[in-house]
């Protein structure tokens, strides 16, 4: 919802300018809600089971992460330990699937906990558009 005034002096009376203020933080309070729930946290996720996928070249094995309420329109990030981030064995992308999020390695023996953060693809529709 957008408020413009040009002049306050346009014969509003403070009630109907305290209205739209009180609406303006609810509107604001509801959008922050909408912002929470899209946002999904996972920590100590353990990642050591590969299958052979030579569907993201030079990354030969993909492992799945279990991870429960996340959907396919999930954008996943995966935070690995400086190490394992440094080592170049693992894929900078993730793709997220229904309950799942997949990570991609060079190497099927690596054995690691890793943190991940997902967005929901959709809260991009509750941002406000240009006019």
């Amino acid at each position: 919802m957008a408020i413009t005034w040009n002049d306050i002096n346009n014969g509003e009376s403070g009630l109907s300018v305290r209205t739209k203020i009180n609406d303006l933080g609810g509107g604001l309070a509801n959008f922050m809600n909408a912002v929470d729930s899209r946002i999904l946290t996972l920590d100590n996720a353990l990642l050591n089971t590969w299958v052979s996928d030579t569907s993201n070249y030079p990354f030969l094995y993909k492992g799945t992460i279990q991870w429960a309420g996340i959907t396919e329109d999930y954008l996943p990030q995966v935070i690995f330990t400086p190490e394992m981030a440094s080592s170049g064995l693992l894929s900078t992308f993730a793709i997220s699937g229904e309950d799942c999020v997949y990570v991609y390695s060079m190497d099927n023996t690596i054995s690691t906990t890793v943190n991940l953060i997902a967005v929901g693809a959709t809260l991009m529709n509750l941002l406000p558009k240009d006019n």
